[in-house]
């Protein structure tokens, strides 16, 4: 792939598939399918049990079932993501790896902040969600902005 779009023969927006693709191997664009398909999957399992267990009032073997569910589908994705990173090449793991100390580092900070909130009324729902939020949007503004610098 080279580092121009088809139409205009100009560089991709850092923002487009094609920026932060470029340089990717075959093997490593697959690896990467797989598993956004497996963070997919997982998000969809944990929507859906969610919407179950608030919905049904199941029992505890039922609950304990619907729950079981998101937690494989977790564990798949989390196998798929170390495979991608054990067979991705050393400048992409290194984006990653940085990526991940940098959603880490946010998600700890959100959560610690509304953990000491929460003697005035926080929500320890509310900081668990956020501390995903901010893991989540971090570890990817970190890698695409690691592949907008890359690509310049």
């Amino acid at each position: 792939m080279t580092d121009c779009d088809a139409e205009g023969g100009q560089a991709p927006h850092w923002f487009s598939p094609a920026a932060w693709q470029a340089g990717m191997r075959p093997q490593d664009l697959r690896n990467a399918r797989v598993v956004n398909m497996w963070c997919c999957a997982w998000a969809l399992a944990f929507v859906g049990a969610t919407f179950l267990i608030s919905r049904l009032q199941p029992t505890p073997i039922m609950g304990a079932v619907i729950i079981a569910v998101p937690l494989v589908i977790g564990v798949c994705t989390i196998r798929s993501y170390l495979r991608f990173l054990h067979q991705a090449d050393e400048l992409l793991r290194k984006v990653h790896l940085q990526g991940l100390g940098v959603g880490s580092g946010a998600a700890m900070a959100v959560g610690s902040t509304f953990l000491m909130a929460a003697p005035m009324g926080a929500s320890a729902l509310w900081g668990l969600t956020f501390a995903l939020a901010a893991l989540a949007l971090s570890f990817s503004f970190s890698v695409l902005r690691a592949a907008r610098r890359l690509n310049a």
